[in-house]
């Protein structure tokens, strides 16, 4: 147990620190404002964990009027001038540096000891998952590092055994990486990292989570490095696209198990219709090159009126692709449950297809595929992947074929639409699966997106 005591924030000049995170916001990796004018970022809450270091929950307002965005902010208050090795500093006030708190080495052992301790705190909760083997450290935490992965969020790792991984973006609810991670590991998942914490808060309008404390995976390669690797060394890769098939079919098992499933009614299917089709009117105005495929796409979303009985919906991972599986040795372990940051947590708690994931699978071995110029790799590895997932689900994804083509031609529209803004040299990647999904492309062989 930590011997840090909850203490009282220690002093600040708020007025100072919020000039200071005005300018130092926006240059954040995770700072999802970037496309909007930011008036002020306002400190909206203060959670002391040591006499050193707090979490501040900061609003950014922006001078367009439209509604502000929540993020957490861990610092920690040293002497100035000099702050710790490796400290990021925020602002300089008098005698004394303000430092990000996750590039604070003491804090972050401290953060982790409190959720081991399930200390309490007026304003944080430190929650301990019960029954974890290697859980809570043995000692004090002795050494950190950042993960050095860009992401949306922030995660250190500690004693090369644990992850503390702090959501930046805040929403009120639950947020799905504790509560899917919490499923799987009460249904025995073998396929997910350890859950071992997390640290909550309760806002006027509901609870929101701050961080978890996961297992962390040694030696892990993640699935798009691996395949990325093989495309460029022309080695096959259906054996362990094949193994990532059965872990995600087995992750959808489980969650279905653990939170229930239902059929996908009559509402569902005229939801996600009109859906796919805004995605695509939206798409269109910025992608021109969608025009010759237009009709096309809109006729296999109206496919989705006339599906046939047998497609559920249950919880999903919601953002699947390559970058989202690790290997270690044999085993594929699927990440990153939290969906997308910028949407609220009802949206990330709805229920889909399980075929929304697999086609976010398909979708990220073309991607991989283009690196070097290998469709045919591609192909085999799509079509590995399915049976991956049917031998362990029972189901073969294609099954319900107009379902996984639309999820599927869905995907690739936003796909033209992000690269049109962000990488156009990649438009074609996309647009060449839509030309394949659609019959446009003579090269394209029947069978769908397996083919």
């Amino acid at each position: 147990m930590s011997d840090a005591v909850l203490a009282d924030a220690p002093p600040i000049d708020t007025a100072r620190l919020e000039r200071a995170l005005t300018a130092w916001l926006p240059g954040q990796r995770w700072y999802a404002g970037k496309d909007r004018p930011l008036r002020t970022a306002r400190v909206a809450e203060v959670g002391a964990v040591t006499s050193h270091g707090m979490i501040l929950l900061v609003e950014a307002e922006y001078a367009d009027g439209g509604p502000g965005q929540l993020y957490q902010v861990p610092i920690a208050v040293h002497p100035a001038p000099r702050p710790p090795d490796g400290g990021h500093v925020i602002a300089v006030q008098d005698d004394e540096s303000v430092i990000e708190g996750m590039s604070d080495k003491t804090l972050v052992r401290e953060l982790l000891h409190l959720v081991a301790g399930e200390r309490e705190h007026p304003r944080l909760a430190f929650r301990s998952e019960p029954h974890c083997a290697a859980w809570p450290p043995p000692g004090r935490v002795a050494g950190c590092r950042p993960l050095g992965v860009e992401q949306s969020n922030t995660s250190v790792v500690a004693d090369e055994r644990y992850v503390l991984k702090v959501f930046r973006q805040l929403h009120t609810g639950t947020n799905p990486e504790l509560e899917l991670t919490r499923a799987l590991r009460a249904a025995g998942n073998p396929h997910t990292a350890p859950l071992y914490g997390a640290v909550e808060t309760e806002l006027s309008d509901g609870p929101v989570t701050l961080a978890v404390v996961q297992g962390f995976l040694p030696g892990a390669a993640d699935g798009w490095t691996r395949a990325l690797a093989a495309v460029r060394e022309g080695r096959d890769f259906a054996e362990q696209a094949y193994a990532m098939g059965g872990a995600v079919a087995a992750v959808h098992r489980d969650l279905a198990a653990r939170l229930g499933s239902r059929p996908m009614d009559e509402e569902h299917r005229t939801e996600l219709g009109e859906a796919f089709r805004t995605r695509l009117e939206q798409a269109l105005a910025h992608v021109p090159e969608l025009a010759p495929y237009a009709e096309d796409l809109r006729a296999a979303y109206e496919d989705l009126a006339d599906l046939p009985p047998g497609p559920t919906v249950q919880r999903v991972h919601g953002d699947l692709h390559l970058g989202q599986l690790l290997c270690t040795g044999t085993r594929w372990t699927v990440i990153d449950f939290e969906g997308e940051p910028s949407c609220a947590m009802s949206l990330r708690a709805e229920r889909h297809s399980p075929l929304r994931d697999v086609a976010g699978m398909l979708r990220s071995f073309d991607y991989a595929a283009a690196h070097g110029a290998a469709p045919g790799w591609a192909r085999a590895s799509r079509g590995a992947f399915c049976r991956g997932y049917a031998d362990t689900s029972g189901t073969d994804p294609h099954a319900q074929e107009a379902l996984l083509r639309a999820y599927t031609l869905d995907k690739a529209v936003y796909e033209t639409a992000y690269e049109r803004r962000n990488r156009p040299d990649w438009m074609h990647i996309p647009l060449a699966a839509i030309a394949r999904l659609t019959g446009r492309d003579p090269a394209a062989r029947p069978g769908g997106p397996a083919s």
